[in-house]
């Protein structure tokens, strides 16, 4: 499929950092912060009845070229930031690595690569204005991040409804946020009550689609009612499974019985008056020809 590569032109140096090596999606990036910064200048007197605080700290690119960064902050050398970008509640900034980051990510899925990464990041610095990371008992990671998905599709509705005079959102480029938000959720078998867990792909996407569905408000009620979190994590490994068999994994005996009886569980709720419920029979005899296989 084609790419939302969205390219805005940028008048002069990047305002952020002058001295940074020029990218295409600059002018993307300067455009997203600006609006991010109007929108939630109206949103959070709306919403919490509070004004807008900017980020003391501002925003600024990481590469391998800089050699100096805020202090107090959360790392002090590109390599402690390298493939990532994130807030940083103690320095109250945004961050994020543009050349192997940002770049190849713009490159390998659009526009939702600068978009998707600044609106998700945009939630926690809210999340901070608003108290969310002093809540006791500490919220587990994974709703402080659903949330912060939840404000990015918030963020994204805005644009799609064509309220922004900066930026203009296809189809194409809301795909592209999904596809951000996808591609950072956590490997299957991810625990969802351990550190640093932002969810699985189900979960991301929902609260990606809650805030795009029903605004900011919604994604507010987060901390006092988290959404339902479909990530499960693996078991512990059976001692006496193969070594080769993912933890993951269901034996062929339990799979062959438990996938049935799911599905006959799942239609039978699902249309309670129009599905006969099935029998699985395992094949016996010659099998059928698969036909032409070289479609």
């Amino acid at each position: 499929m084609d790419l939302p590569g969205t390219t805005i032109p940028l008048d002069g140096p990047f305002p952020f950092d002058p001295n940074k090596p020029p990218q295409v999606f600059d002018g993307l990036m300067v455009a997203t912060i600006t609006d991010l910064v109007q929108w939630w200048g109206t949103e959070m007197p709306r919403l919490f009845g509070q004004d807008y605080v900017p980020l003391e700290g501002g925003v600024f690119p990481a590469y391998p070229g800089r050699t100096t960064y805020p202090s107090p902050g959360c790392f002090e050398r590109y390599e402690e930031i390298e493939g990532n970008g994130f807030y940083c509640p103690t320095g109250d900034y945004i961050v994020w690595d543009d050349t192997n980051y940002a770049l190849p990510s713009y490159e390998d899925h659009g526009s939702g690569a600068v978009t998707g990464l600044m609106s998700h990041e945009w939630g926690h610095a809210i999340q901070a204005r608003t108290g969310v990371f002093d809540i006791s008992p500490q919220l587990s990671t994974v709703i402080i991040e659903l949330q912060a998905d939840c404000y990015s599709g918030a963020w994204f509705a805005h644009i799609a409804r064509g309220e922004s005079d900066r930026l203009t959102f296809s189809d194409a480029d809301i795909r592209s946020g999904l596809i951000d938000t996808v591609l950072s959720a956590d490997p299957v078998g991810t625990t969802p009550d351990v550190d640093g867990a932002h969810g699985a792909g189900f979960d991301r996407v929902g609260s990606f689609q809650d805030g795009f569905k029903f605004g900011a408000e919604q994604c507010a009620t987060y901390a006092q009612t988290p959404p339902l979190i479909t990530e499960i994590g693996f078991p512990e490994p059976d001692p006496n499974a193969p070594e080769d068999q993912d933890p993951g994994d269901l034996s062929f005996d339990e799979l062959i019985t438990l996938i049935p009886a799911d599905l006959n569980q799942f239609w039978l709720k699902t249309l309670p008056d129009s599905f006969p419920e099935l029998t699985f029979q395992t094949f016996v005899g010659d099998p059928p020809s698969c036909g032409v296989t070289d479609m």
